[in-house]
């Protein structure tokens, strides 16, 4: 069996969408039955290194054309297919794997990903190019498809809802963390002092910074809690900068920090040193920081609609995103009373045990064989 995979996604600084193809590329590289190639743009590379050291400046003149050239995603997309192309012409293949929406035109069998359909229930959180360019091509990439899989039964639900499409080529596979909890010594130590941190004495948000993901309800909630508390508990704001972030739009203080885009070393330190994470997304299509926290027995706090409802009501301190008060309310339970503290923290973690990334690489590899079959 060979496999094409599209790595652009693990270009440079990755999104969820990244983590998804690193992880599943690296567990089924372990399986001696597969031989599994990654492309990006117009070429075939040996390994994810490649992907890792790719230019910077690059990525950046690809994201100024994006973002300020008409029909960018059209011209990007003609490119990219013509350097597929040619490594079709080149190789032989069994199967082409899209984990990012939008597949290109291919003779071989078609497996893909929709991660969610945000575009099409919260248009207005996402460019209008981008939203034009999906509406566009994922209608056709479906139709395209012998498999797709998606990150959770609501998203599931939403696709069949939105495109007429056979239920049993529609497969639910979770993701899973990458993290495990770890006794820290010395480096730990470092980290947390060289940031003005101490251990389970802070608060973390962790995503790409866009609308979408409610940020401005985090700020709300925790500024009402008491200044002297705020002083001791800073709220850690981890994540690049999306689309339509605009830090001065909101009511921020020195309790709060903004740290960007950090590796994933001293993510796992983070996750690892905070006393909650506070996820209250308005839509996910899964949502893997609350089950990166609960891997390295951090609390979890998510919003109680959709696919965050589906995988964390029960292992997290789940709320309505819009209740500020209620917010407010659970970070200072958890700051007062231990026990609350520990009865989430074990219950995070032990729901954390139930997802590998070796499961769900084994699930995709599953779609594979049965593709082949």
């Amino acid at each position: 069996m060979r496999v094409l995979l599209n790595a652009l996604s693990v270009i440079n600084q990755k999104t969820g969408i990244g983590e998804y193809t690193k992880n599943v590329y690296e567990e089924l590289s372990k399986n001696k039955k597969i031989d599994i190639d990654l492309f990006v743009g117009n070429k075939v590379i040996e390994n994810l290194e490649d992907t890792l050291n790719s230019s910077t400046n690059n990525v950046t003149i690809r994201n100024f054309i994006r973002d300020r050239i008409p029909f960018s995603y059209d011209v990007a997309r003609h490119l990219r297919q013509l350097g597929f192309n040619k490594i079709l012409n080149k190789n032989s293949y069994s199967i082409y794997h899209e984990p990012n929406f939008i597949s290109l035109n291919s003779n071989i069998p078609v497996v893909l990903n929709i991660h969610d359909l945000s575009w099409i229930s919260h248009p207005k959180m996402h460019p209008n190019r981008r939203v034009k360019s999906l509406k566009k091509h994922v209608p056709l990439s479906l139709k395209k498809s012998k498999k797709i899989i998606v990150d959770s039964y609501f998203i599931k639900n939403e696709l069949l809802n939105h495109f007429d499409i056979n239920e049993n080529d529609v497969h639910v596979i979770y993701l899973a963390s990458k993290y495990k909890f770890k006794t820290y010594k010395n480096n730990f130590e470092d980290f947390l002092l060289a940031n003005n941190l101490t251990y389970k004495e802070f608060f973390i948000c962790v995503g790409t910074l866009e609308p979408r993901k409610n940020l401005a309800n985090c700020i709300k909630s925790y500024l009402l809690l008491p200044k002297s508390i705020r002083i001791k508990y800073p709220l850690i704001i981890i994540g690049a900068h999306g689309w339509k972030f605009d830090k001065s739009s909101l009511e921020i203080d020195e309790t709060i920090k903004f740290i960007g885009y950090v590796e994933d070393q001293s993510l796992e330190y983070l996750y690892h040193g905070a006393l909650a994470l506070l996820y209250l997304s308005v839509y996910e299509g899964f949502g893997l920081p609350p089950l990166e926290a609960m891997s390295c027995k951090t609390v979890a706090i998510t919003s109680n609609k959709g696919t965050l409802k589906e995988l964390y009501a029960d292992s997290s301190i789940s709320l309505d995103p819009n209740d500020c008060l209620s917010l407010k309310q659970n970070m200072l339970k958890l700051i007062e009373d231990k026990s609350f503290q520990l009865y989430f923290t074990k219950k995070g973690f032990t729901y954390s045990k139930n997802f590998s990334w070796n499961k769900t690489a084994n699930k995709v590899l599953d779609l594979y064989k049965e593709i082949l079959s």
